[in-house]
């Protein structure tokens, strides 16, 4: 049976808008970023210890930032570095944005939201009283005579055990933060990250949708945008109910879930190489994350419009649907559905490398920010192989060291002339 003329009418407008949509994608006009402190060095966090050179932070983000401005054209507004946040130079946790709305996120990390500002920064939550023995996430921390000790059950009372746990806490250098009960001052700084970033993005006159809920968290490392849906990665910074929250202030796209099995973010090991590409890194944990073994497909194809089922065994993991992992009776048509879009994909051999910057300028055409060979050759000589791209190598291999990728250091907005 043929289509009755509104459902043509209604495909035809649909078709029309996502023409729309992808033709803008990767269309950016301004770029926010912020400075690194010197605290990043001991306080900033981080999955493995590395000594970090602050200068050599510095200057690499000083070259990030002249390319965004003065190599791209972009409006680049800048915030100063702040000491009491070793991490504030990672602006991408602190804000999703897409067209002209700005969800400010809840931060995974507590020190990304804000700490007691008599405490160390960069660090965990300590309760200062020794007869509190219940775990709060992501620790529970306790201290007696001045020592700081952890533990993920309840502890006995005895000074030799809280030695031992003091003598742990310090091995293991994850960092700590004192305050006492009386003072709590965490509640009233609870969003002081954020809110420097939430003034900028209301000074671009961007709508602005905060996520205020205790119970939700949200990276922006772990949201990729695809110009069509979302896919929000579940890890160790983001839960589910920031990502119904991120489907809630985008309302008109779709949003799926996919496991992180490893590392920090989903973005961590994939990004978007341009539309409808995703570049992905070849571990078997990042392919693993984009696999399932339910039935149904995302209907991949390789550049060339074959299906992904020609390519290597590494390219058929791909082929799979993306799992979905949350159950959301609120707004099932939003959370509950696979992609019913074509990718194509980019395979790199390193995962940190597939962290890669795509825009589409109207005076430069397609442009990849992407690792450099120094750090990556195998991967960059994969990107070498995008020849109608403007390929823009930048170093990042300082900010690395705690965790900062390419796209984490830089919110991107397609600021319109109404705007």
């Amino acid at each position: 049976m043929c289509a009755s003329s509104p459902t043509r009418r209604r495909l035809a407008v649909d078709g029309q808008r996502e023409g729309r949509i992808m033709a803008e994608f990767g269309h950016y006009t301004h770029a926010v970023v912020r400075g690194i402190p010197a605290s990043l060095a001991k306080g900033a966090l981080r999955m493995t210890q590395a000594e970090v050179d602050v200068d050599g932070a510095r200057k690499d983000h000083r070259a990030y930032v002249d390319i965004l401005r003065t190599e791209l054209g972009l409006e680049v507004v800048e915030l100063p570095a702040d000491e009491s946040f070793p991490d504030c130079v990672f602006v991408e946790d602190a804000a999703v944005v897409c067209g002209d709305t700005a969800l400010i996120t809840r931060p995974g990390a507590e020190s990304r939201r804000g700490e007691p500002p008599h405490g160390l920064a960069g660090s965990r939550d300590i309760d200062c009283t020794a007869q509190s023995c219940c775990l709060q996430p992501p620790y529970r921390i306790y201290a007696y005579c001045g020592r700081a000790v952890a533990s993920h059950e309840v502890m006995g009372s005895t000074a030799s055990l809280f030695l031992l746990y003091a003598w742990l806490c310090v091995r293991a250098h994850d960092g700590v933060q004192m305050h006492h009960p009386g003072g709590e001052t965490q509640a009233s700084n609870f969003h002081m990250t954020t809110e420097v970033m939430k003034e900028a993005l209301k000074n671009l006159n961007l709508n602005i949708v905060e996520m205020t809920e205790e119970n939700a968290t949200l990276d922006g490392g772990d949201v990729l945008f695809t110009g069509r849906e979302f896919f929000v990665g579940l890890s160790k910074r983001t839960n589910q109910r920031g990502a119904e929250i991120l489907a809630d202030a985008f309302k008109d796209y779709a949003v799926s879930t996919v496991p992180v099995l490893e590392g920090l973010h989903l973005k961590s090991f994939c990004s978007m190489g341009g539309p409808g590409l995703i570049v992905i890194g070849s571990s078997e944990p990042a392919q693993k994350t984009l696999k399932t073994p339910k039935p149904r497909r995302c209907c991949l194809t390789d550049r060339e419009g074959e299906p992904i089922d020609a390519l290597t065994e590494t390219d058929r993991a791909f082929s799979h649907p993306i799992p979905l992992i949350s159950n959301i009776p609120r707004q099932p048509h939003i959370m509950q559905q696979m992609s019913d879009h074509r990718y194509d994909k980019l395979t790199v051999p390193d995962d940190l490398a597939a962290n890669c910057i795509y825009m589409n300028l109207p005076s430069k055409g397609p442009v990849l920010l992407h690792s450099t060979a120094q750090e990556f050759p195998e991967s960059a000589k994969v990107f070498e192989k995008l020849k109608d791209y403007m390929l823009i190598p930048v170093s990042n291999k300082e900010k690395r060291k705690v965790d900062g990728a390419l796209t984490c250091c830089s919110v991107l907005i397609n600021k319109k002339a109404n705007i």
